[in-house]
């Protein structure tokens, strides 16, 4: 899989919340780390999300991340 990098807009949109949602997920470790492009500029690895995501769809958990 290519290590594309994707945008916190890129996040907002996949997962059909708002960027504060988003920035608290980030901020409380509940989602991948970011690579940090410039001085106010961060980057996710897409293969990273993905991974994620199917992580957490295929756990047979009950956590919900909540904001």
């Amino acid at each position: 899989m290519e290590n594309k990098l994707i945008s916190m807009n890129d996040l907002v949109d996949m997962f059909g919340v708002s960027r504060s949602t988003m920035a608290v997920w980030v901020d409380e470790e509940k989602f991948p780390k970011s690579i940090r492009i410039g001085e106010r500029t961060r980057r996710w690895k897409e293969s990273e999300v993905i991974e994620w995501m199917e992580e957490r769809r295929d756990s047979n958990s009950n956590d919900v991340i909540e904001n």
